[in-house]
Order: C-alpha cells, then structure tokens, then sequence
C-alpha cells in the first residue's frame, strides 16, 4: 500500500512540474522574483538553402529550448520572438557565401494562466502568427480550411438570393444558416452590415436581408487582410447556367443579360492576344442598398488610460465585429484600434492599425465609411508621427524601424517607416 502511494505521489509531482509555455496575451501572473529568460539560436543561410526552412528550424529550436527550461518546474509566457539576418563578414578581401539568420526568444516566468493559449512543443510553425520583428520576409501560417463555426450552403447568387440566403429573410434566420458572419456591424437602428468572407456584404434594412454587393476588391487592404477567407469562389445564374465569377469570360448574351438583372456592373478585362479582350465579372450589386445619408454612424474610440475591458462591455454591441483567418474575434473602434479578444470575449490584445485606403476599396459607400474613422494616438505617439519617450512611455529597444516601449500600463512595439509609426501592437502589463 504504501509502495503504491508512493508512486501515485511521484505521478502527481510529475504532472505538476509538467509546465507549460504560453501565447502572448495570455492572462497570467507574474512570479514574484522569476528572472526573464533570453534564448538565442543561430543558423547559417547559405544561397541555395530555403529562407523559409532556415526560419522553421530557427523556431523548432527555440521552442524546444522554452520546454527545457519549463521542464525544470516552471511555466513562461513569450514576450517577444525575434529574427534578424547578421550582416555579411568580409573575409580575407571576399564576401562569405553564407550569413547568419539569428532568432531570439524572450519568456517572463509565469503562474496561474488565465484564458491561457499554449503552445504546444509540435507548434514551432505557430510562433510566426504573433509578435515577431523581423526584416526578413517570414510566411504567415495559412489555415487548411475556413473556421468551422460557418457553414456556406451554397455558393451561387441570383437575383433573389445570395449563398443560399434568400432576400427577405430575417437577421436571426441568416445567422442561424451560417453560424457567424465574418464581418457583423450594427451601423444605426436601420442598417446593419455584414460579410461573408472577404468579398461579399449583405444589407440588412430592419433586420431584414434586402441585398448585398460581390466585388474581387470589396474592402480596402488592410480591413480585407484583418478578415477571413470565406466563399471564395462564387457561381452566378446568368441564362439558366452557372458561371464562375472567379474565372468565366462573359459572352455578348451573357453581358446583356447581366445589365437587365443587376446594377453596379464591374468587370475585369484580360488580354488573351493582341486583337482579343475577355471581360470578367468582377463585382455586382444586388436587390436593394441603403443610400449615402441612411449610413450615417459614429464609432467610440479607445483611450489608453480607461479600463479596456470596461470599454468592450460599453460598447461591443455597436463596434464592427469580425473574426480573422484564425479564428480570434477583433472590434474595430472609430480610431482605427483593434481590440482582439479571446473566445468568451474578453480583452486579449490592442491593435493599432494602418490607415485604410477607401480609394482602393469598392465597396459602394466607400467613401462614406472613410469618414467615420480617425486616426488613433497612444501615450504621446501619433499615427505616422515620430516616437519619443515622455513621462509615460519608455523606449526599451530600436532595432529595424521596430520600437519596443513600456507605456502607462502596457508594454508592446511600434513599427515605423522612416522613423514615422504607422501601427502597435500592446498587451496588459502582468
């Protein structure tokens, strides 16, 4: 009996010292006197070696390194991962044929993980998909497939209905279909807005579908990059036929057709020889659509010094909603401030983005949009303005247009271009 206690009590110390390493932006707590942790891994880069394989190699090994310290009886949290090509050594008057490719990882010991997302030792590929400086071009993880909670029924669109949702139904009944929206915004008590995907927005007039718009080229840039892929490869009705408007050049019947049905008609033109044209439908609009003074909205901004989370409680009814490529939720307020957030919706991480480009977009009430949203401002530091430390915001390191500050209660980095900060990206101090 006591042998068998014995053992059960060394299982149990076993599992016990079975830590973990965490994401940043999990919610734990910092140990009371536990010391940062920098690991170093260098690989050379010869010419013919693949870049990308030379990073996954960089990231298997500090990952494995993170589990070895965490082995000993302690969890960390990855504050930040860095790459960085050393320069090329002359040697004896001649260039090497090889550099180095240095990766860094910084750990905070950490205890009692809240809202934790581990990253597991098989998961070095993971390690691109957040908080990483880095001049060297490092390819995102791409998901294998669409986030499971939305189900596309049908790709076809018609004049009555779009992937499967047939104008006139309800709001409740169109989200019950699909799971989620990728996009979802409640612009006023008439209109609300929403995607699926990237390249597709539905209009609701009073929680009813009335119509929606298709373009290539929907959003600007930088909300269609925040945004997952979804219904990508849409069929239209056109004659009793099927067409891809991905891929189908639109014949004279076809086109006729078309202007009879829809409007806001746009299409691609591709040379196929000298003499000959294809045109390629690349976006339409149809049913009905709010015009410019129906679209009337203001968005509440995040200030750094207010309880985030008690500003996502306020507001998170009336901030345009969306979920990214894998899977996190993202508010996006009027200044331009992505609030990423965990699964149960609380505060996760702040984005401080780019300005987006209306100009570029095609979405028909672009330019209505581009004037409800401001630029954002963080502790002193202004969108496409220069960084200084001031009483509340200190530079703790420079390196490649990137700065890493503390500032008031949040520690992240600023990524600049000619020394002008274009977009942050901040967590909650521990």
């Amino acid at each position: 009996m006591r042998l068998s206690v014995l053992f059960f009590l060394f299982i149990m110390s076993s599992i016990s010292n079975a830590n973990e390493v965490y994401f940043r932006g999990s919610e734990c707590t910092k140990v009371s006197g536990g010391k940062d942790v920098h690991l170093m891994e260098r690989m050379n880069f010869y010419k013919n070696n693949s870049k990308d394989e030379v990073i996954a190699g960089l990231k298997k090994a500090l990952l494995n390194k993170a589990y070895q310290k965490a082995s000993r009886g302690t969890s960390y949290l990855i504050e930040s991962v860095r790459f960085k090509k050393a320069e090329e050594k002359i040697r004896e008057g001649k260039i090497t044929r090889h550099a180095q490719i240095i990766g860094s990882l910084h750990l905070s010991a950490v205890k009692g993980c809240e809202h934790g997302e581990v990253i597991k030792e098989g998961e070095s590929a993971k390690l691109s998909l957040f908080y990483h400086y880095s001049k060297i071009a490092v390819d995102k993880v791409q998901s294998e497939h669409v986030v499971v909670e939305q189900t596309v029924s049908s790709l076809k669109i018609n004049d009555k209905s779009i992937y499967g949702l047939e104008l006139g139904v309800s709001y409740q009944d169109a989200l019950r279909q699909v799971g989620r929206f990728s996009f979802d915004w409640q612009v006023n008590e008439q209109w609300r807005l929403v995607t699926l995907g990237r390249n597709t927005v539905l209009f609701f007039e009073q929680d009813v579908l009335v119509g929606g718009q298709y373009h290539r080229h929907l959003l600007p840039t930088v909300w269609s990059n925040l945004i997952e892929l979804s219904a990508t490869k849409p069929l239209l009705e056109v004659n009793g036929t099927e067409v891809s408007m991905t891929n189908h050049a639109m014949s004279g019947a076809n086109l006729t057709f078309l202007e009879k049905k829809y409007s806001f008609l746009d299409y691609d033109k591709f040379r196929i020889s000298e003499d000959e044209v294809e045109l390629r439908l690349s976006g339409l609009v149809i049913g009905k659509v709010p015009n410019d003074n129906e679209l009337l909205f203001s968005l509440a901004c995040y200030e750094e010094n207010n309880g985030v989370q008690d500003f996502i409680d306020k507001h998170h009814t009336s901030l345009p909603k969306f979920y990214n490529q894998t899977g996190e939720i993202g508010l996006l307020t009027g200044c331009n401030q992505v609030l990423l957030l965990w699964k149960d919706e609380r505060f996760k991480s702040l984005l401080l983005s780019e300005r987006a480009n209306f100009n570029s977009a095609q979405f028909i009430h672009a330019q209505v949009l581009s004037r409800g949203f401001s630029d954002w401002s963080f502790y002193g530091v202004n969108y496409l303005q220069g960084i200084e430390s001031n009483s509340e915001l200190l530079i703790k390191h420079e390196e490649d247009d990137v700065y890493e500050v503390n500032a008031g209660g949040w520690q992240g980095y600023f990524v600049t271009d000619d020394g002008l900060a274009f977009q942050g990206n901040f967590y909650l101090k521990l």
